[in-house]
């Protein structure tokens, strides 16, 4: 399993996340974002997920943007919906099942 943390901007320029589609409003305004279709590893941190049950968190305020249901684990620290100082996943297996890459977004 594989995880990576930092802003919009930052995941964009790694080829993480990519802008798809049209612009919300014609001449203002940006397009939508997603992760990427094809995402390499080495850009990611690889954790072991029976061992590695909790993720640290740089200091902030983070969403998860990946595909994985945040009910199958508990912020550390939680304000307004956003995850702040770890996140532990309390189930694995349905945590990780959407997709071996998670993707935290610094709000």
């Amino acid at each position: 399993m594989y995880y990576i943390v930092g802003t919009k901007d930052e995941l964009i320029q790694r080829g993480v996340l990519v802008e798809e589609g049209h612009k919300r409003l014609l001449l203002v305004g940006g397009r939508p974002v997603a992760p990427a279709r094809e995402l390499n590893p080495s850009a990611f941190t690889r954790i072991d997920r029976v061992q590695d049950r909790v993720i640290n968190l740089p200091d902030g305020e983070y969403t998860i943007f990946s595909r994985q249901n945040p009910a199958y684990a508990s912020p550390l620290v939680s304000k307004g919906g956003k995850i702040s100082g770890g996140l532990r996943v309390d189930q694995p297996d349905k945590f990780w099942a959407p997709s071996r890459f998670l993707i935290l977004v610094k709000a």
